[in-house]
This record gives structure tokens, C-alpha cells and sequence, in this order.
């Protein structure tokens, strides 16, 4: 989650969301989804709190679908990074 404040001090929780979801202290959220739960929508909410105090609730929602046989996404991606 890519979030500015000008009194920086960010800290990010997991409000809502899958049990094995988390988010990082950089706003990285990360879930590793059993295959079971392929073909579903997850709602996730992430408190984000600045050093002020002041906070928002920043929520949406994943959808799981499943993994193409091959990633052109992951091979373009790679191809793109500046050298």
C-alpha cells in the first residue's frame, strides 16, 4: 500500500481479511491462498495509523483466480527493469 503523510511514524495493521493474510511494517501485504479457496473474492482492510495519530481504514477486495500454466507476466516484468 503506497501511502505519504508528512509527519511520517506509518504503521499498518490487519483489520480484516484471511486468517493467514498480513501486512508488512512497509504496507506490504502478503497472503499465501490455499487452492481450495481458488474461484472466491476476499475483502481485506488495513488499518494505516501516522505518527500524529491520525488514521485511516484502507480496504479492498482480492480476487482469487488461478495461475496461468506459464507467466508472461512474470518474464515481461523482468524484462522491464532499467539497466
Amino acid at each position: 500500500i503506497g501511502v505519504r503523510s508528512k509527519l511520517g511514524g506509518l504503521t499498518f495493521k490487519l483489520q480484516d481479511g484471511p486468517k493467514t493474510a498480513s501486512v508488512s511494517p512497509e504496507g506490504l501485504v502478503t497472503w499465501k491462498v490455499p487452492e481450495a479457496l481458488l474461484k472466491t473474492t476476499f475483502p481485506i482492510s488495513i488499518g494505516i495509523t501516522d505518527r500524529a495519530g491520525n488514521d485511516l481504514l484502507h480496504a479492498f477486495e482480492v480476487k482469487v483466480v488461478e495461475r496461468p500454466a506459464h507467466s508472461a507476466v512474470s518474464k515481461s516484468r523482468r524484462n522491464d527493469r532499467p539497466r
